[in-house]
């Protein structure tokens, strides 16, 4: 099984011809996932976010189990409308550059073997 409990957010405000900008945004989302496979990771993490399989790294940076993906939010977190692009595009309305990171384990459950202890 594989079990994440939550994940890191990081948000910058992006202008699309002058690229990031300001002070990061951070925060943690607790969040528990708790699946046998990584394609149900995947599925659970483009429902929740809202992108594409495309948007999503496995094993992002080079760390095991970790999964990053990246998206374009407007002010209220939501994907861009149309209208909302374009005016990106032009230079009128900065976006945000999101990252949702979940670190991953594999879990696997064994029954507890006690041993007596003197005092107990």
């Amino acid at each position: 099984m594989f079990e994440s409990n939550g994940f890191l957010k990081m948000a910058e405000r992006d202008n699309y011809e002058k690229g990031c900008y300001g002070p990061a945004q951070d925060s943690f989302v607790n969040f528990s996932i708790k699946v046998k496979t990584l394609a149900e990771i995947l599925k659970i993490i483009e429902n929740v976010i809202g992108c594409e399989r495309d948007a999503i790294s496995v094993n992002a940076c080079d760390e095991p189990g970790r999964i990053d993906a990246q998206v374009m939010e407007n002010d209220q977190g939501l994907q861009p409308t149309a209208r909302e692009w374009e005016n990106f595009k032009a230079g009128r309305l900065d976006l945000w550059a999101c990252t949702y990171s979940f670190q991953f384990d594999e879990v696997t459950r064994t029954s507890a073997k006690f041993l007596e202890c003197e005092n107990a």
